[in-house]
């Protein structure tokens, strides 16, 4: 693997640098999928469920396929299959117009029995409450249980306890690009689809398998994407339904989720209720713990949630229960799991250390065995001016209050496997890095743009970036879990060196100069012990004649 050197050393990286998408956001240039337009287009929606829990007894199209206008009409649930949230798609339909779409929803009839439901998870919890789920005894999963220590001799050792519930709602995405794609086939072998994911191959890689096709023979394109959180790392049901209303109509169709479709369907970060209680000792050590708790996450599972969170506790025991409830499923959101338990476990934090008239932080510092973290809470306190707080919660005059606040989390992050990538030298001096990354918003592009004007000597915007594309057939991962960067830049730099060195093995001769001697300057290559022997970018990309110089990573 390429060398990154000192962070000293470094022209770009590290610097403020100016996105290289920038402009083509503000300026409306950017296209996102709802921006894509194609020849004789049509348009999908998507008949969903107006109740919570029902069988499906018959579903009548007709109506709608007469309307002048519709091209296709396709069931997206079977007759005697139960619906378990409102919301749950029944039919797609694909129109000449998106007005002609949503008319043609109406004159669908969907013959239903309703059944009782439960949209709480006090309901849910209730006995006699109606199941929800086939596959549970009951509408709670068996707990999941983590005992360590001795819980009751940690009890006694303590000298204050608390006993708190905490709970956090459930929250939805609210992406600004709703979900949806343009689904448009070739023939009846090769698709291509413009989607907004945060998974290009993972999403090719879907589509191929649901319409049985080699992996090659199917084309994802992203070229930006309004904000995914998580919840966007596959087509889902109207990535399906569109490609499946393309193949049928010969046409390009395109499917985008609704505002109110998204807080029904497009996945949620489940609730969280913990009821807790917990010792500590009079000199702030967190001697014990006791936590039962649920959550929801619809229809799914949904007690993920960390607990005890960030701080070392040596007796606990945590009983964790999912509870189902007539609502869409839940998806990854933000460091899933994690901003629930941080939550509770910081708010317990602040009531035992006011219960033991202790500084908070150092409450904090003496349960935290992280030496990272440790550092941060130094350089946190100084960077607000910590020292500067009430000592006393609650304790400032008037009815409006001001206060200071801190709090602890992790995340794992880090690179992960599977990036492939390529960086080209042309004769012209142009350069072009291209992999099957794609930016969900996070800037990728210019970070991308940024390590090979590092290694080169030249500007970002030199360099013509690539990503957002499966064709090149240039396989990255998913971008979640804070990843992105660290899963492709290695990679980037990998390539970008491997091309550099083949262009100084070129220029080489010409600067009478072992290959060892040659370094980049600013828009410069030359020879490190004779600073006179020197090429622009220019003159040394020329010397490549017809040809290019292409290395992967």
């Amino acid at each position: 693997m390429a060398s990154w050197g000192e962070a000293s050393e470094s022209r770009l990286i590290g610097k403020r640098i100016t996105r290289l998408s920038g402009k083509d956001k503000v300026t409306g240039e950017a296209k996102y999928t709802f921006d894509i337009n194609r020849p004789g287009m049509l348009y999908g929606r998507i008949l969903r469920s107006e109740v919570p829990h029902a069988t499906v007894n018959g579903i009548d199209v007709s109506a709608a396929e007469a309307l002048p206008g519709v091209k296709a009409v396709i069931p997206l649930i079977e007759v005697g299959k139960k619906l378990r949230y409102q919301g749950q798609e029944i039919a797609a339909v694909a129109a000449e117009t998106d007005d002609i779409a949503k008319d043609a929803l109406r004159l669908i009839q969907v013959d239903v029995e309703e059944l009782p439901f439960v949209v709480t998870e006090a309901d849910a919890m209730a006995e006699g409450a109606p199941q929800i789920r086939d596959d549970w005894n009951s509408n709670q999963s068996n707990p999941n249980i983590r005992e360590e220590g001795e819980l009751e001799t940690g009890f006694k050792e303590a000298d204050v306890v608390v006993e708190a519930t905490y709970h956090a709602p459930v929250q939805t995405h609210v992406c600004l690009e709703t979900h949806g794609h343009v689904a448009e086939w070739e023939d009846e072998q090769h698709l291509t689809v413009w989607a907004s994911t945060q998974a290009v191959f993972g999403t090719r890689n879907d589509f191929a398998q649901h319409f049985e096709l080699p992996a090659n023979q199917v084309r994802v394109i992203t070229e930006h994407m309004g904000g995914g959180f998580g919840s966007k790392f596959g087509p889902g049901m109207e990535g399906h339904a569109a490609a499946e209303l393309s193949r049928i109509t010969g046409k390009a169709v395109k499917l985008m989720l609704t505002r109110k479709d998204e807080h029904l369907v497009a996945g949620n970060r489940p609730s969280m209720t913990q009821h807790v209680r917990a010792g500590a000792t009079s000199d702030g050590r967190l001697i014990a713990y006791d936590m039962r708790g649920y959550g929801t996450g619809g229809i799914s599972s949904g007690a993920g949630f960390q607990a005890p969170y960030v701080y070392h506790v040596p007796n606990f025991r945590t009983e964790k229960v999912n509870v189902a409830v007539n609502a869409g499923n839940q998806r990854a959101m933000r460091a899933p799991g994690h901003p629930q338990g941080a939550f509770a476990m910081d708010c317990l934090m602040d009531e035992l250390a006011e219960k033991l008239a202790m500084n908070p932080l150092e409450f904090r510092r003496i349960n935290d065995t992280s030496e990272i973290r440790q550092a941060q809470y130094t350089l946190g306190a100084q960077e607000i001016g910590w020292h500067r707080r009430n000592s006393v919660p609650g304790s400032g005059t008037g009815i409006e209050k001001r206060g200071m606040g801190l709090g602890s989390g992790r995340w794992g992050g880090g690179g992960g496997r599977g990036t492939e990538a390529r960086v080209t030298i042309n004769a012209d001096g142009t350069v072009e890095a291209v992999t099957g990354t794609q930016d969900i918003g996070t800037g990728i592009r210019t970070a991308i743009a940024i390590i090979v004007a590092e290694e080169f000597g030249l500007a970002p915007t030199d360099i013509t970036v690539k990503v957002g594309d499966s064709e090149p057939g240039l396989p990255s991962g998913g971008s979640g879990g804070s990843q992105t960067t660290a899963s492709v830049a290695p990679v980037i730099k990998t390539a970008a060196a491997a091309a550099k060195q083949k262009l100084f093995e070129r220029i080489a001769p010409l600067l009478e100069a072992p290959v060892e001697e040659l370094r980049v300057g600013t828009g410069t290559i030359y020879v490190v012990s004779d600073r006179t022997k020197t090429l622009s970018w220019a003159q040394a990309t020329g010397q490549l004649g017809m040809e290019s110089i292409s290395e992967g990573g």
